[in-house]
Formats: structure tokens, C-alpha cells, sequence
């Protein structure tokens, strides 16, 4: 029988899984969160668990022991909830099928005693040893999280006692694990190392090249540290729930470098973390403790890591008070450690431990004694705030790291442009675009006097300036700076490098932008083509280029080749992210919107509504993505003659826009012009009068504003003129309305139609 590469999981899904509707964003599923790491692994990995069988014509014991059967590796979870037990006739049945059950388990059948006290969940891992299949056995901690539905009563306590007893009489090894993500590198960990799927590790290295690995073994681990702390955007384009992209990519980069298979490298880990934790055991130094957390995120063991890493820092600390004369060593050894933690939380998404292990970093260091040691310390917390949108804090600390950079050599010296550049990003997310574009050109000046110029410096400032501009939608001074930063990219990496790709993509949104979508459109190919030879076809970031080309492709109605790239960018991220991600939900819009162009009307109100419930999902029913798809939806509800829905949808998606860019923003716009289109359809030409003026009055401004038109300029004044004809004004009135209107707004276009 062909394996199905499925992953079964063996757990009380009231502990582990199900979660009530109203507690989805407090509580996620170990399965889904385990599912998610085996997408990262690679595609084809299906995990089950009991819930997700259908039970058909036999009982559920059989099922599951048909299920286990033909399954990869069974991954057990011990917790608190002993869960249901079959009818004793299910038993007797499982029995008839498999006279000799456990028999190679001769210690763990005898053992299980009263079988009618034995829960579904605890069956199947038997069933997996009975079938001799892989079993990764994990006991969840006790502050691990579980579902609100679970509650446990004296009678699971006594049934979950019992099944550790079994599991140890029958030799079964139990880890332990702190959260959802703990686990799932676990057990990513283990897969690779027992190589339970060979053909995700095919690699079959010589003898030469395992004996070159192992004699490297301290160059392999300092390798696989720096790639999970420093991961490389190309190779970890995304995170995930349990993070464990990161690892693998570390993994099979150390593989490849060494040109061994998978289980090598993680061999030589597990020995050398075996060697260190020995060593930290019998002399528990800062310095031994330290190695040993570098040993475990080696390993991908991220709660370790954060563990030994704290026990290191908290004696460095202790030494530092106490011996005064190698303070300062003290102090570093615990500064270091403290950054250990703050990568290993970080790469855990445990958010408030990495932020606390920054502070204390910086709390170890006196501003006032040691200004550039404090700066120094400080600047990995700055940016981590102001990554993690934790603006005010960041700007207490960015302000006084430009204070002390100012210092001599100050305006010369090219930290400080560092600096500014990071005080640049912050105003940027603030939304302070005039601020942000000032100081990133202060930074620019400093980097080009540096001997030889910081070309990458200048680079960034380039592009934070000219994303600034474009956001206050200044898009004739942002071109040169985009188009600067295209040719640098292009001088230093050639035409094949990500960068590249990377510049080429933000050049062509600009000008897509400004409605040169004939001139972004073979700019967006090179960039896909580029992302396609460096990342590979299948890779996410080639996905977001496919989707961004799909757009420019249905501007100009070439709706057959860019419902292929929307097709394509919808399915790679599924496949990579998961079918629920917001970057699907993007990818989904987009497709929804070529469908109704297309005609496609079924289909597309069925993709638009998806795109909102994962929108809704991921952020709420207030973000920008879930009222662009709400008002594609509205669009498509009104050319399908549901006109109720679809005027309630555009009214909303009005008064959101209005609150969320303001009443004369120019992307409030194209809502007023929906909605007022929709008015005058439904033959409301007096209702849809003050809504559509207002959409010409936006227009008239952004011309003022900008000295171009509005991209929907000629949309917003055909629609303006056709209401007020269906008003019953005569064409010359229309003509000196508009006239007017643009005189008010300090505009010299003059309509003569």
C-alpha cells in the first residue's frame, strides 16, 4: 500500500485541539500548529487527528486502528484529560482482529490490566506500538497551554496516572514540552534525526564527507546558531506559528555546505549539546552555562535555550557584584547571555520575554558613565520595539541614541546615520512621512561622506525616502529616488540578485501608482524572473511578485494570463502559509476581482467572501484589507442585482474610509464614487449628487496638490456628469458646474465636453 505520509496525532482534543469560537485568538490548536510546521518541511505531510476520521461502517477503535496502521509516525501527547472510552465490545473486536496485540510490548501488555478503563486517546498509542510505528511520546508541562474546554476530574487523574506507569514499563521515552511550538520543533527535530521519511532526507553522503562533518563539528554548530539568530529573509521569507523554518533552513544549508544528509548535522548537534550540558553539569560557570544554550538553539530547542541562557546571565550577574575587579568581564558574559535569550524568544515569538531580556541587557549599562556602550546595548531593543509597533518606548530610546551619536565625531561619524536611519523607520510607521523623509536624508549625506561611501546605507535612505514621499502621494520626487536605488542594487549585485528584485518591485508599484502600468509591467516580470532563479518557483516571495504582476495584468485587461499568476500566487501561498493566512487573503482578493471581470460572477463571489472571512480573521473587522474586500464584494453584489447588500457594504466601507483616511483623502475616493454609482444605477440621482461632487472635489485637490491628475480622474468626472444630466441639468450647466468647481479648488483644468 503507498504511504500517505501522514502524521497522526494522538491527543484529548478538548486539552489540545478544539477550542470554542469565541476563544480562537487566545488558544491555537497543538494539531494546527503542527500541521503548519510539516507544510514547512515539505507539502505532502497530512495531520489527523481522531476527530478528523470518518468512523464508517465499524466502530471508532477499529478506525483508529486502521488509521495508525497506515500512518508515518504517531506523535503522543500526555496531559491532564484522560478522554472517552470505547464500549468493551470495541475492545473485544480489536482483540479478535490482532490475537497477538502487543506481543512485541510484552512488559506494556501486561501492563494495561483493566482494559475498560482505557480511553480512546491512550488506545492509540498503544495501537503504535502494537503496529511498531514511530512514537514521539510528549508529557505536557504544567503551565503549558490547553484549551478553555478543558477541565479535568479526579477520575482523568487517576486514568492519566496509570497510562504514564504503562508508557514507562513499556520503555517509552517521554520529553516534555512548554507550548504549541515546543513541540512541533520537537518533534520536526526528531523526525529528521530517526530520518522517519527518507525521502525528505535522500541524501545518502559518503564516508569521506560524514567523517569531514564531524571533524568540523564546532564550525557546523557555530553555523547553525548564527543562521536561527540572523535567519536569511530568502530562505525564511515568513515566520510561522512554531517558527521552525528558521531551523530547517539552517539545517539544509549546513547539509549542503557539508554535503551530508539532514540526520548528520543534527547528530552532530545532539552529541556536541550532550558534551556542553555535561561540562555545565559538573561546573556550572556562566561561560559553560552559555555554551550549553548555544548547544540547544543549535538544536532548534528554542525553550531550552531560553532556560540555560537566563541561568547564565542571572550567575554572571551575581559574579559581577561580587568581584568587583572582573566586573566588566561579568558584565559582558551577562549581556551576552541576555541577547541569547532575547534571540531565542524571539525566534519562540515569546514577544514579552525577548523585549525583557533587552532591557535588562541595557539596564546592566549607566548612561551616564558609558554613553556609547549604553547606545550600543540599547539599539537591538530600539529597533525590536519599533518592529513589534511598541512606537512610544522606541522613540524614548531612539531619542537618546541620536543625543549621544550627535556627541563628537557626531555629524561625521557613520553610526550616527545609523541611528538616524533607525529614527527615520520609527517616524515612517508613525506616519510622520515629512519627518521620516527629512531625517533619512540627513542619514543619506552622512553615509555618502564616509571614505569609501556606505553605498548600502545610502541605499536604504534612498528607499525610506522615497517610500515616505510616495505615501503622501509625491510620486514625481520618489521616482529618481527609486530609480537611484534600481541602478545601485543592479552596480553591486548584477541582475540576478534579490535585491534587485526587491527595488525593481517597489519602482513598479510607483509607477503603477501613478497609472503606468504598461511601463511597471516588465519591471514586475524581471523582479518574478529574478525571485524564480534566486528563491525558486514555488518560493512565497516569488508568489508575491506573481500576485503583484496578476494585478498591473488585470489593469490592463489582460485578464487570461493574470488570472494564471493570481491562480498561481494563491496556490503557492496556501500551500507554504496555510489556507487561512492573510497573504492568501490578498492573493484572493486579487483573483476575486479578475473573476468579476471576467464574468465569472459565481466563482468570484464565492473567492471575494473567502478573502473576507480571512481578512476578518487575521486583524478584525477594522483593516484596510478586510474593507477592500468588502468593497469588491459590494461591487460584485451590485452587478448580480443584490442591491440591498451591496449598498449596506459600500455605506460601510464609506464611513470607514472617512474615519480611517479622512473626508477629503484621495483614497476615500473610489468608495464615494462606488456608492454614488450605485445610487444613480438604482435610479437616485439626487442622493447620489452630493456623494459623487465630493468624489470630483478630492480630485480637483489632488491635482492641486500634486500637479497631476488623479489616477480615476476621468471615471470620477464621466460619472459626475452623467448624475447631474439624469438630474435634468442641460450640458452647458453641466459644463460651467464643473468649471466652477475647479476654479474653487484652485484648478485651471476647464471641462468644454
Amino acid at each position: 500500500m503507498e504511504d500517505r505520509r501522514v502524521i497522526f496525532v494522538s491527543a484529548v482534543s478538548d486539552e489540545f485541539h478544539r477550542v470554542p469560537p469565541d476563544c480562537c485568538h487566545t488558544f491555537s490548536s497543538y494539531r494546527d500548529v503542527l500541521k503548519h510546521a510539516f507544510r514547512t518541511l515539505a507539502p505532502h505531510y497530512e495531520i489527523i487527528v481522531q476527530e478528523d476520521l470518518v468512523q464508517g461502517l465499524g466502530d471508532l477503535l477499529e478506525t483508529l486502528d486502521d488509521e495508525v496502521a497506515r500512518s508515518l509516525i504517531v506523535v503522543h501527547l500526555v496531559g491532564e484529560l484522560g478522554g472517552q472510552i470505547p464500549k468493551p465490545a470495541c475492545v473485544s473486536s480489536l482483540h479478535r482482529r490482532h490475537p497477538e496485540f502487543l506481543s512485541t510490548a510484552p512488559e506494556l501488555h501486561q501492563a494495561m490490566g483493566n482494559e475498560a478503563t482505557i480511553s480512546y486517546a491512550q488506545w492509540e498509542i498503544y495501537l503504535a506500538f502494537h503496529h511498531r510505528k514511530y512514537r514521539l511520546i510528549f508529557e505536557a508541562l504544567p503551565s503549558a497551554p490547553r484549551s478553555p474546554r478543558c477541565a479535568p476530574t479526579v477520575a482523568d487523574q487517576e486514568s492519566q496516572s496509570l497510562h504514564r506507569r504503562r508508557l514507562a514499563l513499556g520503555g517509552a521515552h517521554r520529553g516534555k514540552i512548554a507550548d504549541q511550538g515546543d513541540l512541533a520543533r520537537k518533534v520536526i527535530r526528531s523526525f529528521l534525526h530517526f530520518r522517519v521519511d527518507p525521502r525528505v532526507d535522500s541524501v545518502q553522503p559518503s564516508e569521506e564527507a560524514v567523517a569531514e562533518a564531524w571533524s568540523n563539528r564546532k564550525t557546523i554548530i557555530q553555523e547553525l546558531v548564527k543562521a536561527i539568530r540572523k535567519p536569511d529573509p530568502r530562505k525564511v521569507p515568513v515566520s510561522d506559528p512554531a517558527n521552525v523554518a528558521a531551523f530547517i533552513a539552517a539545517v539544509r544549508t549546513s547539509a549542503d555546505r557539508w554535503k551530508v544528509n539532514l540526520a548528520t548535522i543534527i547528530s552532530i548537534a545532539a552529541q556536541h549539546e550532550e558534551e556542553v550540558r555535561a561540562v555545565a553539569r559538573e561546573e556550572p560557570t556562566p561561560e559553560a552555562l552559555y555554551d550549553q544554550a548555544l548547544a540547544e538553539l543549535a538544536l532548534g530547542d528554542l525553550t531550552a535555550a531560553q532556560h540555560s541562557a537566563r541561568r547564565a546571565a542571572d550567575h554572571a550577574v551575581r559574579l559581577h557584584s561580587q568581584e568587583p575587579k572582573n566586573a566588566d568581564l561579568h558584565r559582558q558574559s551577562a549581556v551576552n547571555a541576555l541577547l541569547l535569550i532575547h534571540d531565542a524568544a524571539a525566534a519562540a515569538h515569546a514577544i514579552a520575554a525577548a523585549i525583557a531580556a533587552l532591557e535588562d541587557a541595557g539596564g546592566l549599562v549607566e548612561k551616564e558613565r558609558e554613553p556609547l556602550l549604553w547606545a550600543e546595548v540599547h539599539e537591538p531593543l530600539a529597533r525590536f520595539l519599533l518592529t513589534h509597533a511598541q512606537y512610544e518606548r522606541a522613540e524614548e530610546i531612539i531619542s537618546d541614541i541620536v543625543d549621544i551619536r550627535e556627541e563628537p565625531p557626531g555629524e561625521t561619524h557613520k553610526d550616527l546615520a545609523m541611528a538616524l536611519l533607525l529614527w527615520a523607520e520609527l517616524l515612517y510607521a508613525q506616519a510622520r512621512f515629512s519627518g521620516a523623509k527629512s531625517v533619512a536624508t540627513r542619514a543619506e549625506r552622512i553615509f555618502a561622506r564616509q571614505e569609501p561611501p556606505e553605498v548600502l546605507g545610502i541605499a536604504a535612505t534612498l528607499t525610506l525616502q522615497g517610500a515616505a514621499l510616495l505615501a503622501e502621494d509625491r510620486i514625481g520626487e520618489a521616482e529618481p529616488l527609486f530609480r537611484r536605488v534600481v541602478a545601485i542594487d543592479e552596480e553591486l549585485y548584477g541582475g540576478e540578485h534579490w535585491n534587485v528584485a526587491a527595488s525593481l518591485n517597489n519602482l513598479a508599484e510607483l509607477l503603477e501608482r501613478s497609472d503606468r502600468t504598461e511601463e511597471a509591467e516588465p519591471l514586475t516580470r524581471r523582479a518574478v524572473a529574478i525571485a524564480e532563479h534566486v528563491a525558486g518557483a514555488d518560493d512565497p516571495i516569488t508568489a508575491t511578485y506573481c500576485s503583484n504582476l496578476a494585478r498591473l495584468l488585470m489593469k490592463t485587461n489582460d485578464l487570461p494570463e493574470a488570472e494564471l499568476f493570481a491562480r498561481r500566487a494563491t496556490a503557492i501561498h496556501e500551500q507554504v502559509l496555510g489556507p487561512e493566512h492573510p497573504t492568501v487573503g490578498i492573493d484572493l482578493q486579487i483573483l476575486g476581482a479578475l473573476l468579476m471581470k471576467a464574468g465569472s460572477l459565481v466563482e468570484a463571489e464565492a473567492v471575494l467572501r473567502r478573502a473576507l472571512t480571512i481578512s476578518e480573521k487575521d486583524r478584525g473587522s477594522e483593516n484596510p484589507e478586510y474593507f477592500r474586500n468588502l468593497s469588491w464584494l459590494a461591487q460584485l453584489l451590485k452587478e448580480t442585482d443584490q442591491i440591498a447588500e451591496a449598498e449596506q457594504l459600500m455605506r460601510r466601507c464609506l464611513t470607514w474610509a472617512e474615519e480611517y483616511w479622512g473626508i477629503g483623502h484621495f483614497n476615500t475616493d473610489a468608495f464615494l464614487y462606488n456608492l454614488a454609482g450605485l445610487l444613480a444605477s438604482t435610479n437616485r440621482p439626487t442622493e447620489a449628487e452630493p456623494l459623487m461632487r465630493r468624489a470630483v472635489e478630492i480630485a480637483f485637490e489632488f491635482l492641486k496638490a500634486n500637479e497631476r491628475l488623479h489616477p480615476e480622474w476621468k471615471r470620477v468626472l464621466e460619472g459626475y456628469t452623467e448624475v447631474l444630466a439624469m438630474i435634468g441639468m442641460p450640458h452647458g450647466d453641466v459644463r460651467n458646474r464643473i468649471n466652477q468647481l475647479a476654479e474653487s479648488h484652485g484648478c485651471q483644468i476647464h471641462f468644454a465636453q
